[in-house]
């Protein structure tokens, strides 16, 4: 499914432009719970016909007229919302230090701004396929291994990509329509450099393996990554801007959560008191950022309060029968609001592990510590999708892969993802999922 084709482009522009005039309708009847007349509405239309047509120019430099679809699916909602954040500030300019055309939309520029994202979402995500479904993607892997054989089946499976695998030589391609060429990141066959270039002309789009598997799994394939793949993709520089928004946010929240569950504590107390006659609190010694030693406060669940991990042969820490329930119902997170207060985690991150395992994964498992440069988080990407990750004892296999989600996150890492986990989490503790 191309997009950017003319006619793909011409239908992405005018659904694009008709969508945002649907928006600005819906806003004003939101707003006044009227059908708006048509006064009213060509006097807010004419200058957000202007905003439209800059916001639509931001659309193009967002690149959301250009990149085939089949890898822009995962990325769409995070590419759409950070374009209309641009187009936000554009707005509030326009409106507030340009006021030549009377208008001064207060509310009506953030509802419209709201319905602009729902509507231009679910136009590109549900409505553009069925449109340009005769479009089919004709992909060509140039390359082997077990993650490319992954993609092939997911290919072949999955009939929301539209796509179809060619098989042949290389020579051939030109004539097999081919629409996509897929090939390792760092080849070296000269030869098979010159056939790709040739076909560039012919208009074949080129991706290499690794971002094709990263946008089609949302992880890293990690036996495909070398040190020059981190050089390229991970920073443990700050981002100031997003770094301020994002402990902004989790002081707010969690100030907030930690307020209101504060009658829960006593409630606790008084159950433990009957059933099991221990403390409250259980301290878990974990690695933070940069490797930094932390103690994350938790209801106790178990018969020892120190619930750092039994890792010795034949010691045991037993789950209480209280603590079973605390588990379940997630409560006995709760006193780990404080640990994001004080700034040890973030409510959005790599889950810190004890420091025990992680000698062993440091070991064992190539790169580990790349997962460390930045603030864990009581939820992370590995935690939404990851159904077998360790918990409480050391397991290399699903630690590496659990790696291969922490790497996705640090290399994509935004406000826009970290939303993303915060409602999935929100979503799974609502269904009783997860670990």
């Amino acid at each position: 499914m191309q997009f950017s084709s003319s006619r793909g482009i011409m239908t992405l522009l005018v659904g694009d432009i008709s969508f945002f005039v649907v928006a600005l309708w819906l806003t004003l009847f939101s707003r006044a719970r009227e059908i708006p007349s048509w006064e009213v509405f060509s006097q807010n239309l004419l200058p957000f016909l202007i905003i439209f047509a800059v916001w639509i120019l931001v659309f193009f430099i967002s690149d959301l007229y250009g990149r085939p679809a089949i890898f822009f699916r995962h990325r769409l909602p995070q590419t759409i919302f950070n374009a209309l954040l641009i187009n936000s500030g554009i707005a509030i300019v326009f409106f507030y230090f340009l006021p030549y055309f009377g208008v001064n939309p207060k509310t009506i520029l953030f509802i419209d701004l709201f319905w602009s994202f729902f509507l231009i979402f679910s136009w590109r995500r549900f409505l553009v396929p069925l449109l340009l479904r005769g479009r089919r993607e004709r992909i060509y892997f140039a390359c082997q291994g077990r993650e490319v054989e992954e993609l092939k089946k997911e290919i072949k499976t999955n009939k929301q990509y539209n796509s179809a695998i060619v098989d042949g030589e290389i020579g051939d391609l030109g004539r097999s329509h081919v629409t996509t060429i897929v090939s390792n990141p760092y080849g070296d066959n000269e030869g098979l450099v010159k056939d790709f270039y040739q076909l560039l002309f012919k208009g074949v789009n080129f991706v290499t393996v690794d971002s094709f598997y990263e946008e089609v799994f949302e992880r890293v394939p990690l036996s495909m990554i070398d040190e020059r793949w981190f050089l390229e993709n991970i920073t443990n520089r700050s981002k100031i801007i997003y770094d301020f928004l994002k402990r902004t946010i989790d002081f707010i929240l969690a100030f907030v959560l930690a307020i209101i569950t504060l009658p829960v504590y006593p409630l606790v107390w008084i159950l433990m008191k009957v059933f099991d006659q221990g403390s409250l609190f259980s301290f878990q010694r974990r690695l933070g950022q940069n490797g930094r030693p932390i103690n994350l406060f938790k209801f106790r669940t178990m018969t020892v309060a120190d619930d750092g991990g039994r890792w010795e042969a034949g010691v045991e820490n037993q789950v209480t029968k209280l603590g079973q329930i605390l588990r379940k119902t997630r409560i006995d997170e709760i006193p780990q609001l404080w640990n994001v207060l004080w700034g040890d985690v973030s409510l959005v991150g790599p889950r810190p592990e004890f420091p025990e395992p992680v000698k062993q994964y440091s070991e064992a498992i190539p790169f580990y510590e790349v997962r460390h440069i930045v603030k864990p988080g009581l939820s992370g990407w590995a935690q939404i999708y990851q159904e077998g990750h360790p918990h409480h004892g050391v397991d290399i296999v699903e630690t590496r892969n659990k790696l291969s989600y922490d790497l996705y996150y640090l290399k994509n890492r935004n406000l826009w993802l970290d939303i993303s986990i915060a409602l999935k989490t929100v979503k799974i503790l609502i269904l009783s999922k997860g670990k």
